[in-house]
């Protein structure tokens, strides 16, 4: 494993930066706003971006951007994480999340989500990574699968959904998977973050529907019935 800081940037040039070196190289346009859009966006008190380096030679390896008390105080969403092209796989990733559940721990939340593409409909890519070993790591790190139809909701004006993404949860607090708990906070979210199209939008009103009877199962048991 490599050795790995992490350390919160609030610095316009900072998340530039990050922008330009990890995250352009990590996403699709179709996953991650325009620039100066991700620029604004993260300049907001809710938000928190973390940089992972080399404490060595302060060689950037990656990054995460959290985003706090997103439609209801128990949760939080870890928008992006990513490890720079060439890196992966040296624990720079493990780090990141570890920092980012800790982020959203103090701050308060109950619930970090994450959201992932459905393996069986987004190809790998050497760019974008390997959906399949993306989830192997969120399982290895103890994360639940929502059973969720979710959609990613369009990055900017005049993009489309991205269809077929699972949602997973990081449990930070004993009995914040329960019906109770999950329910009610995980529809107040997509609430927030899940614009409703005008008109008919059967896909929104079968994600909320299905948000009001969500369950969690481990996503290493998901994965070990799937044979991964």
């Amino acid at each position: 494993m490599r050795p790995c800081s992490v350390t919160p940037v609030a610095s316009r040039e900072a998340r530039a930066s990050l922008y330009d070196a990890v995250l352009s190289q990590s996403f699709g346009p179709e996953e991650l706003p325009p620039r100066e859009q991700f620029l604004a966006w993260t300049a907001r008190d809710e938000l928190e971006v973390l940089l992972a380096t080399d404490p060595e030679t302060g060689e950037t390896l990656g990054c995460a951007v959290v985003a706090l008390r997103q439609g209801a105080p128990e949760v939080a969403l870890l928008a992006w994480l990513a490890v720079r092209p060439g890196l992966r796989g040296t624990g720079t990733g493990g780090a990141l999340l570890d920092a980012a559940i800790d982020l959203a721990r103090d701050a308060g939340a109950q619930l970090l989500l994450a959201e992932v593409e459905d393996p069986r409909k987004h190809p790998a890519s050497a760019d974008h990574g390997n959906p399949w070993r993306r989830l192997g790591f969120y399982a290895r790190n103890d994360l639940a699968l929502l059973d969720l139809p979710y959609f990613l909701p369009p990055m900017a004006p005049g993009q489309e959904r991205v269809p077929d993404m699972l949602m997973l949860a990081s449990v930070l607090h004993d009995g914040a998977d329960s019906p109770e708990v999950l329910r009610p906070a995980l529809v107040a979210f997509l609430r927030a973050f899940v614009p409703r199209l005008d008109g008919d939008d059967p896909d929104h009103d079968a994600l909320l529907a299905a948000a009001a009877e969500v369950t969690a199962e481990p996503l290493a048991d998901v994965l070990e019935r799937a044979g991964r």
